[in-house]
């Protein structure tokens, strides 16, 4: 059998845009609601609301938060 060193294996990889999900559960939104709204799984929308408080507030200055890749539902 040959193994190809870069071929990833998995799921992709989804971008999530921590923003939407921040300001919709802000709003008061289900996480069904939002992964809705979204076109992402629930599961997703909340990893990635999680993955945001888990940035540094100096990190994330360095860094573009708008969007997180995180792992498919």
């Amino acid at each position: 059998m040959y193994f190809r060193r870069w071929l990833r294996l998995g799921r992709p990889q989804i971008v999530v845009d921590v923003r939407k999900v921040a300001a919709l559960r802000e709003q008061g939104r289900s996480w069904p609601a939002i992964a809705k709204q979204l076109g992402v799984g629930v599961g997703t929308a909340y990893r990635a609301y999680q993955e945001l408080s888990k940035i540094p507030k100096a990190e994330s200055l360095s860094r573009n938060p708008d969007s997180l890749p995180v792992a498919a539902d």
